[in-house]
C-alpha cells in the first residue's frame, strides 16, 4: 500500500471537523523561516503566527500514557508506504486527502467521538499527514488533542494567543518531514519531503473564509506563493468555499459573476488546472429537506503543469459524505510507469517523408489468401510493423531532430560571416533551412497530436506550452482507480484491466426475451415507396466511400486500430 496524505476539517456554514490535503513542489528555500525558540513561525507572506512543535515529546507531560492501538496500526502498515526499493517498480505512494465533517458545530475537535473518528481515518487509509480544519480547539489544548489522534507525530497549526485552531496540522516523522513555508487563517503552506527520498512537494492546506471579501486576502496570499516557488509542482486541496460556475451549485440563491469571479482568476493567474477527479461532483450540502436542500462543490485539488508532470498518475476521489456535509477527499499518487504495451497510432508527420507511399504500396501489393476483409486487416497488421520502422528510422526523438538541425544551421551561419560568398557555405545554408522547417514542421504535428488539439499556433510550437497540453491530456484520460460490481476498490493496472474486459465481455451475447414486431403498427406509420427502398439498397460506389472519407477531419479515426483518416486520405 503507497503511502498516503489526509486532511480533516470543518465548513464556514456547518461548523463542522473537515479533512483535507495540499500538495505542493519544492519552493524557494530563502521564503522558509526558522521556527524561533517560542515555538512560533512568522509568515512571510501574512505575519499570522503557526504553532510548531517538531516533535511530540516536547509536551512529555502528555506522552506518558501512549497510544497503542495507533502505533501498531501505523507500524504495520509503515512498510507498505513508499516501497519502490524492492525493485518491484509499481505505486510511489498515494496521498488520501479526507473530508470529515461532524455534525456536533459547538465542540468541533474537542469531542472524544470525533477525535476517534479521525484516528479512524487514519488507520483505514494510512495516513501519515494529516490536517484538520475548523477545529475549535485553543490551543493549549492541541497538544492533548495531537496525543489522543497520533502520539509521537510532529504538528502544527495557525492557532492565534489567545484563540483557536483553525487549521491544525500532524505528521508521521518517521516518514515524512514537515517545515511551514507560509501561513495565514485561511492556509498553511509546508515544505514536505520523505524521509526515503522519494517525494519532496509543497502541500498548502486551504480553509476559505464564508465571505468574499475576506477570501481576496487567501487568494493574494497563494498568487504570492506561486509567484515564490517558481515552477515547483504544486497541488492545492481544501475547502476553498467559493465555485467557479452556475454548474456547481445546486438550489439556493443563483450564483452571479461577483461570486465566481475572483476564484476564476486566481485559477488563471496561477496557471492551475483542477486534479484529475472522481467520485462526487457536489462535495458539501446543506443537510435539510427536499425543498430546501443545497449542494455546492466547495472542495476541490487544483495543481499546477509542474505537478502534473511529476506525478501524472495522481488523481483525487471524492467520496460519499456519511454522517459529515462534505464529501472525504482521497489524493492517490502513482508511479508514472506505462504498465502494458502502447497500442499502434499513426502520426501525420510520417506522411511528408518521402518513402512513406512507397511503403504504404510495397505491403498492399503483397496477396494475402482469404475473404476481402481478412486481407484488408492483414495488410494493416502489416503496415503497422513497416511505419514503426519508418518512425523508427526518421523521426526517432524528433526534438532532438530539430536541435541538431538548428545547430547546423548555425555553425553553417557562422561560417558564412567570414566567408560571406563562399558557394559552398550558400548551398548548405538552403539545404539547412530546408531540412529544419521540415523537422520542425514534424515537431508540431506529432505534439498537435499528442495534445490532441485542432488549432495551430505556429509560434508555440514544442514549447512547453504544447508538453504541457499532452501530459494534462495524458493526466485526466488515465484510470487508476476502478470500483467492480461488488464495490472493491481496484488500483492495480492488471487488476483494472481484466476488470474492464471482464465488464465489457458480461454485456456481449446476453439473450434477451424481446417480444416480436406488430407488423400492423409498422405498417399504420410512415413507409418508403419502391423508389426509396431501391435507392437505399443499390450498392455503395467507390465515389460515395471516397466522398465520405475525404468529409472528415483529419484527426478522427473510423475504427480502433490506430489509423486515422489522415492515413486513408494520403495512402
Amino acid at each position: 500500500m503507497p503511502e498516503r496524505i489526509s486532511h480533516v476539517g470543518d465548513s464556514d456554514i456547518q461548523q463542522d471537523i473537515q479533512s483535507k490535503v495540499l500538495i505542493k513542489e519544492r519552493p524557494n528555500l530563502q521564503q522558509v523561516d526558522q521556527v524561533n525558540n517560542s515555538g512560533k513561525f512568522n509568515s512571510k507572506v501574512s505575519g499570522n503566527p503557526v504553532h510548531v512543535v517538531h516533535n511530540q515529546s516536547v509536551h512529555d507531560e502528555y506522552n506518558k500514557t501512549p497510544d497503542t492501538e495507533v502505533n501498531k496500526v501505523i507500524e504495520s502498515n509503515r512498510s507498505h508506504q513508499f516501497k519502490t526499493a524492492d525493485g518491484l517498480g509499481g505505486i510511489l505512494g498515494t496521498v488520501p486527502v479526507q473530508v470529515v465533517h461532524v455534525s456536533d458545530t459547538e465542540s468541533g475537535l474537542n469531542k472524544s467521538s470525533k477525535q476517534q473518528l479521525v484516528k479512524h481515518h487514519m488507520l483505514q487509509y494510512h495516513v501519515s499527514f494529516l490536517s484538520l480544519l475548523e477545529t475549535k480547539t485553543k490551543g493549549t489544548l492541541l497538544p492533548v488533542v495531537a496525543k489522543k489522534i497520533a502520539n509521537c507525530w510532529s504538528w502544527i497549526s495557525n492557532v492565534r494567543v489567545p484563540g483557536k485552531a483553525r487549521i491544525f496540522i500532524l505528521w508521521d516523522t518517521k516518514i515524512l518531514d514537515a517545515q511551514v513555508i507560509a501561513s495565514s487563517d485561511q492556509h498553511i503552506t509546508c515544505l514536505v519531503k520523505s524521509l526515503d527520498g522519494l517525494m519532496e512537494c509543497v502541500i498548502s492546506s486551504v480553509y476559505g473564509h464564508n465571505h468574499l471579501e475576506d477570501r481576496k486576502a487567501l487568494w493574494a496570499d497563494l498568487i504570492q506563493i506561486n509567484h515564490n516557488i517558481g515552477n515547483a509542482p504544486w497541488l492545492l486541496c481544501g475547502d476553498f468555499n467559493a465555485m467557479i460556475n452556475c454548474d456547481e451549485k445546486l438550489g439556493g440563491s443563483a450564483l452571479t459573476e461577483a461570486d465566481t469571479c475572483d476564484f476564476k482568476d486566481f485559477i488563471t493567474n496561477c496557471n492551475l488546472n483542477h486534479l484529475k477527479t472522481s467520485g462526487c461532483f457536489y462535495t458539501w450540502n446543506n443537510k435539510q429537506s427536499f425543498d430546501s436542500r443545497v449542494w455546492c462543490r466547495l472542495d476541490r485539488a487544483l495543481v499546477n503543469d509542474a505537478w502534473i508532470h511529476l506525478f501524472n498518475s495522481s488523481h483525487v476521489e471524492f467520496l460519499l459524505p456519511n454522517c459529515s456535509d462534505h464529501s472525504p477527499a482521497l489524493v492517490s499518487i502513482y508511479d508514472d510507469q506505462i504498465q502494458c504495451k502502447k497500442p499502434f497510432k499513426f502520426f501525420n508527420m510520417w506522411i511528408k517523408h518521402p518513402s512513406f507511399s512507397t511503403t504504404v504500396s510495397n505491403v498492399w501489393q503483397g496477396n494475402i489468401k482469404g475473404f476481402t476483409m481478412y486481407s484488408v486487416y492483414s495488410k494493416l497488421k502489416m503496415l503497422k510493423i513497416a511505419l514503426k520502422g519508418l518512425n523508427k528510422k526518421h523521426f526517432h526523438n524528433i526534438s532532438e531532430q530539430v536541435q541538431r538541425a538548428r545547430i547546423a544551421l548555425e555553425n553553417v551561419q557562422e561560417n558564412l560571416q567570414k566567408s560571406s560568398f563562399d558557394p559552398v557555405l550558400i548551398k548548405q545554408e538552403k539545404e539547412c533551412l530546408v531540412t529544419l522547417n521540415r523537422l520542425m514542421d514534424c515537431e508540431l504535428s506529432f505534439f498537435q497530436q499528442k495534445a490532441r488539439i485542432n488549432w495551430n499556433l505556429q509560434g508555440d510550437r514544442c514549447s512547453s506550452f504544447f508538453h504541457a497540453l499532452a501530459k494534462t491530456k495524458r493526466h485526466h484520460n488515465r484510470i487508476v482507480v476502478l470500483y467492480n460490481s461488488r464495490g472493491d476498490k481496484i488500483t492495480d493496472g492488471d487488476g483494472i484491466a481484466d476488470e474492464l474486459v471482464a465488464f465489457y465481455k458480461s454485456l456481449m451475447g446476453t439473450a434477451l426475451v424481446t417480444a416480436p414486431p406488430d407488423m400492423n403498427i409498422i405498417k399504420s406509420g410512415y413507409c418508403l415507396n419502391e423508389t426509396q427502398e431501391k435507392y437505399l439498397s443499390r450498392p455503395v460506389t467507390k465515389e460515395e466511400i471516397k466522398a465520405a472519407i475525404f468529409s472528415m477531419s483529419e484527426f478522427k479515426a473510423p475504427g480502433p486500430d490506430g489509423f486515422n483518416v489522415s492515413f486513408f486520405k494520403a495512402a
